[in-house]
């Protein structure tokens, strides 16, 4: 099929060196078997490989999608407690970060069940990614999360092209894990500051 996977090599020591047309039927027919072969035990690793991807992005959203899910429904009861009494001066705030959330949680689905997502996993090719956005976004989406704990939750990011080279969701995922930690296991009313200088 046009593509080189192997290299068989068959040696006659016995004159004369001429090979029968018999002798090279049965070689060509042994090397498209083993050819077969080797391209299906390929297209089982690849298979494999993909499925190993699948199942670390499907880990993955479903570990991401509790702080979407959790800040989404935190501003919901505020919105809630708020209408019941009366008061409807913070409903913007509320509703901006209710959608911020569920555009995190589409994002998150649409990278699941995407293929091209998971061959580009797969692939590594990576994008440039600026991280001082990537930051600000997390830390807004984190920021419900230490509000209900009465935590004073910071920023300081210096100004500045802060860009790498890799994967947006694995990268994502790290940041999210940092700051979900700091807000996890700092006491109430504690302090947590979130910062990114060269």
């Amino acid at each position: 099929q046009g593509e080189g996977i192997g290299l068989a090599v068959l040696i006659k020591y016995q004159p004369p060196y001429e090979y029968a047309d018999s002798e090279i039927f049965v070689a060509d027919s042994l090397g498209a078997h083993a050819a077969a072969v080797l391209r299906q035990a390929t297209l089982y690793a690849e298979v494999r490989e993909l499925e190993t991807i699948k199942s670390e992005m499907i880990r993955m959203a479903s570990h991401d999608l509790r702080s979407p899910i959790a800040n989404a429904a935190g501003y919901l009861g505020l919105l809630e407690a708020d209408v019941l009494d009366g008061n409807y001066d913070d409903l913007p705030m509320y509703i901006e970060a209710i959608q911020r959330s569920i555009g995190v949680m589409e994002n998150l689905v649409r990278d699941l069940l995407t293929l091209e997502e998971i061959e580009s996993q797969r692939a590594r090719q990576y994008e440039i990614i600026h991280l001082d956005a990537l930051l600000r976004e997390v830390f807004l989406e984190q920021h419900t999360n230490a509000m209900f704990k009465q935590q004073q939750l910071t920023q300081d990011i210096e100004a500045g092209s802060y860009r790498c080279h890799g994967s947006r969701t694995h990268l994502r995922q790290a940041i999210s894990n940092l700051i979900g930690n700091a807000i996890k296991y700092t006491p109430e009313e504690g302090q947590i500051q979130v910062f990114l200088n060269s």
